[in-house]
């Protein structure tokens, strides 16, 4: 496990449903002011007081300890884990996180991995599992963690993003030795190999030759 460095203490951003609340909220208060009724005004106070809420819950950046733990390589094909145990340090609970993990790559070499965690208490920890596919070799310099704290209701929430220096080399995986089978008759019959038997492969070690490497595996 390695800790992840924070990169920002994030920012506020409007969240799924704050804009139709806003605009039904200044509705009913218009519409109260215009007819005098009493029950448009409650309704608009309360809608107010709902974005209030959770516009506070966000305003301030919780106290969160990130640690990445994945491994240095990986085969191509096989499935990449990164676990994040998250340390919630700060006097109040924080809920409805979402995790979102990104390699840094010139190819992309994993999809993103994303993860949910329902709430975790007050100077409490908790720890989320992320797996997805290596797809093609590569390395990755680093990585970054992002993490998304909704407040109440889900109105406003707060991205705080994590730097991580660990490097992941994605390599080839070995080929199936049954498959070798097919080689020879995938060989031109002019190649000076086509004639040789092959019995299986093996890492490439130093001091192997380069035509003795058997590249469609790669």
């Amino acid at each position: 496990m390695r800790p992840a460095v924070p990169s920002s203490r994030g920012r506020v951003r409007p969240g799924a449903g704050m804009w139709p609340t806003l605009i039904a909220a200044v509705a009913m208060l218009a519409y109260a002011g215009v007819s005098h009724a009493i029950w448009p005004q409650l309704i608009g106070c309360a809608l107010v007081g709902m974005l209030a809420s959770s516009f506070l819950g966000v305003r301030k950046a919780p106290q969160l300890g990130v640690a990445v733990g994945m491994p240095e390589r990986v085969p191509v094909g096989d499935a990449l884990t990164v676990v994040l145990p998250l340390t919630n340090k700060s006097g109040r609970s924080c809920r409805a996180l979402r995790i979102r993990h990104r390699l840094h790559s010139a190819r992309r070499i994993a999809a993103d991995g994303t993860g949910y965690v329902d709430r975790i208490a007050a100077n409490s920890s908790a720890a989320i599992r992320l797996n997805r596919a290596v797809d093609t070799r590569g390395v990755a310099s680093g990585s970054d963690v992002e993490i998304s704290i909704a407040g109440a209701f889900g109105f406003f929430c707060r991205s705080i993003s994590w730097q991580v220096t660990t490097p992941v080399i994605a390599w080839p995986a070995a080929a199936d030795p049954i498959a070798l089978q097919r080689v020879r008759s995938s060989l031109a019959p002019s190649s000076p190999i086509a004639d040789v038997e092959v019995n299986g492969i093996r890492d490439w070690r130093a001091g192997d030759h380069l035509r003795d490497v058997h590249w469609r595996s790669y």
